[in-house]
């Protein structure tokens, strides 16, 4: 399997993560009907409907179903910087940038997550 791409935000968004290694990302993979997992993410594949980790202290990967899973959350901090300038940049003439808006996620078991939005962007499988 090959690694994971390079985690992309919006191209209005700078970050600090372009001169770090792109994988394997440490992560904490929560479901919808068993315990969470520490893990590093070793690929995800939305057009497989596929994630595949390899738990903390484990020597094989685990293949996981999308559907099976509620978040990944990566586990190393990401710090994102916004500026006009960087807008401007990508053709977007903006005076004043708005900062995080919250948002509310509900899962179809009926459990909520909120938190604070920086951005979102479109990709292939969400």
């Amino acid at each position: 399997m090959t690694a994971v791409p390079e985690i992309r935000f919006s191209p209005y968004i700078e970050d600090e993560r372009s001169a770090r290694k792109s994988a394997p990302e440490r992560c904490l993979v929560t479901f919808f009907d068993r315990h969470d997992l520490k893990a590093n993410l070793i690929s995800l594949l939305p057009g497989q409907a596929l994630a595949t980790v390899q738990a903390t202290g484990a020597i094989a990967n685990e293949n996981l179903p999308l559907d099976a899973i509620r978040s990944i959350r990566f586990t190393e901090p990401v710090d994102i910087k916004r500026s006009v300038a960087h807008f401007r940049k990508h053709g977007i003439m903006v005076q004043a940038i708005a900062r995080k808006a919250p948002f509310i996620l509900t899962y179809r078991d009926g459990r909520v997550l909120t938190g604070e939005l920086h951005g979102y962007g479109t990709a292939q499988g969400g």
